[in-house]
C-alpha cells in the first residue's frame, strides 16, 4: 500500500472467520493447560510457598500496562486510514522497545527489592520474573502485523505453545522435586515463546529489523498516552488487590487469593470473545437506531446473564470442592469462600462489560475513564482496610462490592443515553431455574464436585426450559439476529428473491416397472443354476482371459492390483498373529507367504522379459549389502563349527534374511504411483488398528480375541504367545502381535504413517474421519502396552517430520500431547501414571538392569568374532544374556560387517525418505514425512529392543526401507515431469540410427 492513501482492502469475510476461529480453539486448549499448570503447581507448593511465588507474579504484572504503552493501537489506527506505514511504524516501535525494556525490568526488580527486602524468596522470584517485561516489551512490537494483516495464526499458536510449554516445565519441575525458585523461572516461558514465533511471522510479512528514530518515536509516545493511562488504570484496578494482600496479609493468603483468582477468571474468557464479536453491531445500531440498540444491549445482558448466574450461585456453593479440586486440603478454609465471592464478580463482570461497551459505542470514553477511576480507588480502599481482617475473603468482597457499585452507575447512565431499560422480569423468572440449580449442588455436596456440577447444570437448563425465561426459540433469533445481515440489492429495488423453479413444474409420467419374471418351482430353479454354472465354466475353457480381466477391473477401481495385492497381505502381516503358519511353507505366515509369493512371481515374470525392472538402486544395494553380510556370518559360523540348535536357528534366520531381499524388490516394483503407494500404507494401518483394538479389549476385559482371527486350516503354534506380563500392576496387552513391546514398537511405527494418512487426505480434499479414528486407536492401544518404546520413538519420528510442518501443526500436536498427558495425571488415569511411573522408574527397572547385564557381555566378548561374528540366530540359541538390542545383537551375529550394512540400510530409507518430504505435491509429501518418521522411530526403537527377534517388526523393518525407495523416485519423477525435457541444442550429438 502506497505510504499516505487509506486502504481499501478489507480483509474477506472467511479470513476474519478463520481468525476468530483460531483464537477460540488457542484460547479454550490454553484455558486447559493453564489449569493444569496452576493445580501441579498448588499442590506441590502449598499455600504458603504458593503465595510468595504469587506475590511475585503479581507485582511484576504491575508494570505490564507499561510494555506495550498502547502504541500499537496507535499504529494500526494510522496504517489503516493511511497516515502511517506499517513497516516504518513497526520498525520505529521495535527501536523504542529495544531502548527501553531492560530499564523496564530493571525499575520492576529495584522496586521490588524496596518493598519486599524482608523476603529472600520473593525478590529473588521478582528479579526473575522481571526477564518476562523484557521479552513482553519486545514481543508486542509485532502485533500491529498481525492486527493489520488480519493474521492471528502465529498468535494463537504463540499463547497456545508458551501455555502448553509452562504445563511441560512444571510437570518437569514438579516430578523433580524442584525448590519455588525454578517455578518463576516457568513465568519465562510464555513470553519468550511469543516472542520467537511472533518474530519469526513477522519477519515473513515485512522487514522488522528495528530502526531508532528518537522524533518518530516522540510522536508515536505522544498519541498513546491517553491509551496507556486507560491501561495502567485497568492493571492497578484487576491486580492492587493481590499487591495489597501481600502487604497487609499472610503468604498463604496471597496462595489462597491466587488460586481462586487464577481459577475464577478463567471464565471471563465467555464475555471477552462473545463482546468482542458484538461491539461492531452495538456501534452500528446505536447511530442507525436506538431503540434498536436498546434491545441489542437488552438480549446481550439476558445472554450473559443467563450464562452467569449458575457461574455465581452454583460457584458459590460448591467453591470449596473446587478449590480442593484444584488445589489441596491445604487451600480449602481461605481459598473456599474467596472463590464463591470470586465467581460471583465474574458473573457480575459480565453485565458491566456488557454496559461498559454499549456505553463506549455511545461515544461515553470520558464517562467510561471517570468511572473507572472512581471504581479503582473504591476498590483500592476497601482492600487496604478488609486484607488485614478478613485476608483472601475480604479481597474477594471488595471486588464484589465495586462491581455492584459500577454495574448500578453504568445502568442509570445507560438509561440516561439511551432507551435502554433493566430486564427486571427476565430476572425474576431466572432466578427460578437458578435456585433449583443451587439447591440441587447443595443437596449433592456429598458427591464428587465434577457430578454435582453437571447435574446442577442438567437442571438448570430443564427447569429454564420449563418456567425459565430462556426457550430454544429465543436463543435461535438470538443467533440469528446477529448472523444475519441485510440481503445485497441488485440496483433494480426488489432486493433478491428465492425461487423453486421445479415446485411448480409438472411432474413427469411414471415410468412403468418392467415386468417381473414369476417364482420358479425349487426343481426348475436348481436345473436353471446348474445350467448358468455350466455356461460359465464352458466360457472361462474357452477363454479364461477375459473373466480374469473383468475380475482385476473391477478390483482396479479401488487402485492398482499389484498395490491391492500388497495392502491385503500388509493388512494380514499386522492384523493376524504370526504364529499361525501355512502348510507346507517351511513354518510362513499368510503374510510372508503372500509376499514372498509375489516375488517368486514377480522372478518369473522377469526371466520371461514380461516384469518391470526395479529402478531403486540405491534401497536395492542397500538390502542387498545387507542380505550379503548375513550371508558372511552365516558361512564364517558355519566354518567355525556350531551344535544342531544353533545349526538350525541359524538356518532359519538366514532364510528369512534372504526373502527380506525379494519382499522388498517386490514392493520397489509394483509400487508405481502414489496411490499405489498410499494404498500399501493403509494396509500396514488398517492391520495394526484391529491389532490394536484387540489388544484394547484385552486391556478393558480380559478377553484375547487375537487367536481367533485366522483362516481356516492354517497351524497355530504358541510360540510367542506370553501372558501373565504385567507392569506397574498392569496387564500389558500384546494384540496380533507376539509380546506387548512389540505390539508397543508396531504401533509406535504406524503413528507417523497414520498422521500421514491423515493429512493426505485433506491435501487431497478426501475424508480424513476414518484415519483419525485409526490414528486414534492405534495411540491408545500403544498406551496400554506401558512400553517406553512408544514415547521414545514418537519423540524422534515428531523430530524428523516436524521440519516439514506449519508451525500451527506442530503447536497442536504439543499441545494435544500435552492435555492428554496431563489430563490423564490429573485425572489418576492408572495407564498414564504407569507410564509416567515406569520412566521415573528406570533405574530400578529389572528390563534395565538385565540390559545392563546384555551390554557388559558385548563388550567382553564382541572381539572373538569382531568381523563376521557368530552367525544370524546363533546368539539366542546360545541361551546367553538377553540384549534386548537390535545394533548389540547384529555385532554379535554378523559382526562389524553386518553391522555397518545394517545402519547403512537404515540411513538410506531415512535420507530418501527426508529427501522426499520436500515435494512440491501436497499428498505425496505427506506420505513421505510419514515413511520418514517411522524410519527415525525404527532407528531409535533399534536401542532399545531386538527388533530381528520379532516376525512383523522385522518384516515391517524392511517394508518400510522399500517405500522409503519407492517414494524417493516418485519425488524424482515429479521433479523431473515439472522440470520438462532436455533442452537439445544444435550442436550436441546425434542418435544413432536404429540398426534393423
Amino acid at each position: 500500500m502506497p505510504y499516505g492513501q487509506p486502504s481499501h482492502d478489507r480483509p474477506a469475510n472467511g479470513r476474519i472467520a478463520k481468525a476468530f476461529s483460531l483464537q477460540i480453539v488457542a484460547r479454550v486448549l490454553g484455558l486447559v493447560a493453564s489449569i493444569g499448570t496452576v493445580t501441579l503447581t498448588t499442590r506441590h507448593l502449598g499455600p504458603e510457598a504458593y503465595g510468595h511465588l504469587t506475590t511475585a507474579v503479581i507485582f511484576v504484572n504491575l508494570w505490564t500496562s507499561l510494555t506495550e504503552l498502547g502504541i500499537g493501537a496507535v499504529i494500526v489506527r494510522r496504517v489503516t486510514s493511511g497516515t502511517g506505514e506499517l513497516d516504518r511504524l513497526v520498525r520505529v516501535n521495535s527501536g523504542m522497545a529495544i531502548l527501553y525494556c531492560v530499564p523496564l525490568g530493571v525499575v520492576s526488580g529495584v522496586t521490588g527489592w524496596l518493598i519486599y527486602h524482608d523476603s529472600k524468596q520473593v525478590v529473588g522470584m521478582i528479579l526473575i520474573v522481571s526477564g518476562s517485561l523484557v521479552l513482553t516489551t519486545l514481543a508486542t512490537c509485532f502485533d500491529p502485523v498481525f492486527l493489520t494483516h488480519v493474521r492471528f495464526g502465529a498468535v494463537a499458536a504463540a499463547d497456545l505453545t508458551g501455555r502448553v510449554g509452562s504445563l511441560a516445565a512444571t510437570l518437569v519441575l514438579v516430578n523433580m522435586h524442584a525448590p519455588i525458585v525454578w517455578f518463576a523461572v516457568v513465568q519465562l516461558v510464555p513470553p519468550a515463546v511469543t516472542l520467537v514465533i511472533e518474530a519469526v511471522a513477522a519477519h515473513r510479512i515485512i522487514d522488522a529489523r528495528p530502526v531508532f528514530a528518537p522524533g518518530e518515536a516522540w510522536e508515536l509516545l505522544r498519541e498513546s498516552l491517553p491509551q496507556t493511562g486507560v491501561l495502567i488504570i485497568g492493571v492497578l484496578y484487576w491486580r492492587a488487590d493481590g499487591l495489597i494482600l501481600s502487604l497487609r496479609s499472610t503468604a498463604s493468603e496471597v496462595g489462597a487469593y491466587g488460586l481462586a483468582y487464577n481459577l475464577a477468571f478463567n471464565a471471563t474468557v465467555i464475555s471477552t470473545l462473545y463482546l468482542s464479536s458484538s461491539l461492531s453491531t452495538m456501534t452500528a445500531l446505536y447511530s442507525g437506531d436506538r431503540h434498536a440498540f436498546a434491545r441489542f444491549v437488552t438480549r446481550s445482558m439476558e445472554a450473559l446473564g443467563f450464562i452467569g448466574a449458575p457461574i455465581a450461585v452454583v460457584g458459590l456453593v460448591l467453591s470449596p470442592q473446587l478449590i480442593t479440586l484444584f488445589g489441596s486440603a491445604e487451600f480449602r478454609e481461605a481459598g473456599g469462600l474467596t472463590l464463591g465471592l470470586l465467581l460471583v464478580a465474574v458473573a457480575l463482570t459480565f453485565l458491566t462489560a456488557v454496559l461498559s461497551q454499549a456505553l463506549f459505542a455511545a461515544h461515553d470514553q470520558v464517562f467510561l475513564l471517570r468511572l473507572n477511576i472512581a471504581n479503582m480507588t473504591l476498590n483500592i480502599v476497601l482492600n487496604w482496610f478488609l486484607a488485614p481482617h478478613f485476608g483472601a475473603r475480604g479481597a474477594g468482597a471488595a471486588l464484589v462490592a465495586s462491581e455492584v457499585v459500577g454495574l448500578a452507575v453504568a445502568t442509570v447512565r445507560l438509561a440516561r443515553r439511551s432507551p435502554y431499560r433493566t430486564p427486571w422480569l427476565f430476572a425474576l423468572r431466572l432466578a427460578i431455574p437458578t435456585a433449583a440449580a443451587g439447591g440441587v449442588a447443595y443437596v449433592l455436596d456429598g458427591l464428587p464436585v465434577l457430578v454435582t456440577g453437571c447435574a446442577a447444570a442438567v437442571v438448570y437448563i430443564a427447569v429454564d426450559l420449563v418456567v425459565g425465561p430462556m426457550r430454544l426459540a429465543t436463543i435461535k433469533a438470538m443467533v440469528v439476529s446477529r448472523r444475519s445481515a441485510p440481503e445485497p440489492d441488485d440496483g433494480t429495488g426488489l432486493g433478491t428473491v428465492d425461487v423453486d423453479v421445479d415446485a411448480h413444474a409438472p411432474a413427469d409420467p411414471p415410468t412403468p416397472a418392467p415386468p417381473t419374471p414369476g417364482p420358479l418351482s425349487g426343481r426348475a430353479e436348481y436345473r436353471a443354476l446348474a445350467a448358468a454354472a455350466a455356461a460359465l465354466l464352458w466360457q472361462w475353457a474357452r477363454d479364461p482371459i477375459t473373466p480374469v480381466a473383468a475380475v482385476v477391473a473391477r478390483f482396479e477401481r479401488f487402485g492398482p492390483t499389484g498395490a491391492l495385492f500388497i495392502a491385503v497381505s500388509s493388512f494380514f502381516l499386522l492384523s493376524m498373529r504370526q504364529s499361525f503358519t501355512v502348510p507346507g511353507t517351511f513354518g510362513f505366515s499368510l503374510a510372508q507367504t503372500l509376499l514372498l509369493g509375489g516375488a517368486i512371481l514377480w522372478v518369473m515374470t522377469a526371466i520371461a522379459g514380461y516384469g518391470r525392472r526395479p529402478s531403486d538402486l540405491a534401497v536395492l544395494f542397500a538390502v542387498m549389502g545387507y542380505v550379503a553380510g548375513s550371508l558372511l556370518a552365516y558361512g564364517h559360523a558355519l566354518g567355525a563349527g556350531l551344535g544342531e540348535i544353533s545349526i538350525q536357528a541359524s538356518d532359519h534366520y538366514t532364510l528369512n534374511d534372504v526373502c527380506v531381499l525379494g519382499i522388498v524388490l517386490f514392493f520397489v516394483v509394483v509400487l508405481r504411483s502414489e496411490r499405489g503407494l498410499r494404498l500399501a500404507l493403509a494396509g500396514l494401518v488398517l492391520g495394526g488398528t484391529v491389532s490394536a483394538m484387540f489388544g484394547i479389549i484385552q486391556y478393558g476385559t480380559g478377553m484375547d480375541l487375537a487367536p481367533l482371527f485366522h483362516l481356516p486350516g492354517m497351524k497355530a503354534s504358541d510360540f510367542q504367545l506370553v501372558t501373565d506380563l504385567t507392569r506397574q500392576g498392569l496387564d500389558r496387552p500384546q494384540g496380533s502381535a507376539g509380546h506387548p513391546l512389540e505390539l508397543s514398537a508396531v504401533l509406535t511405527l504406524l503413528v507417523p504413517l497414520a498422521f500421514a494418512l491423515v493429512f493426505n487426505a485433506r491435501a487431497r480434499r478426501a475424508r480424513t474421519w476414518p484415519w483419525v479414528i485409526c490414528l486414534g486407536i492405534i495411540v491408545f492401544g500403544a498406551l496400554v502396552t506401558v512400553s517406553r518404546s512408544f514415547v521414545v520413538g514418537v519423540v524422534a519420528a515428531v523430530v524428523v517430520m516436524c521440519w516439514r510442518w506449519p508451525i500451527q501443526r506442530l503447536a497442536t500436536l504439543i499441545v494435544s500431547g500435552v492435555i492428554v498427558v496431563g489430563g490423564g495425571l490429573l485425572a489418576g488415569i492408572k495407564v498414564m501414571t504407569a507410564l509416567v511411573q515406569t520412566f521415573l522408574g528406570s533405574s530400578t527397572d529389572p528390563s534395565i538392569a538385565s540390559r545392563g547385564t546384555g551390554i557388559a557381555y558385548v563388550k567382553a566378548h564382541y572381539q572373538q568374532h569382531l568381523w563376521f561374528g557368530e552367525g544370524v540366530g546363533v546368539y539366542p540359541s546360545l541361551k546367553l544374556p538377553v540384549l534386548d538390542d537390535q545394533y548389540l545383537s547384529r555385532l554379535m551375529e554378523a559382526g562389524v560387517v553386518g553391522l555397518v550394512s545394517y545402519v547403512i540400510a537404515v540411513a538410506i530409507a531415512l535420507y530418501l525418505a527426508l529427501r522426499a518430504s520436500a515435494s512440491r505435491d501436497a499428498p505425496l509429501a505427506e506420505l513421505a514425512g510419514g515413511i520418514s518418521g517411522s524410519v527415525a522411530a525404527l532407528a531409535v526403537i533399534g536401542l532399545i529392543l531386538d527388533i530381528g527377534g520379532f516376525i512383523q517388526m522385522w518384516t515391517l523393518t524392511w517394508i518400510l526401507v522399500a517405500v522409503s525407495g519407492v517414494v524417493y523416485r516418485l519425488y524424482r519423477e515429479q521433479a523431473r515431469a515439472a522440470a520438462g525435457p532436455p533442452l537439445v541444442t544444435v550442436d550436441g550429438p546425434r542418435p544413432r540410427p536404429a540398426v534393423v
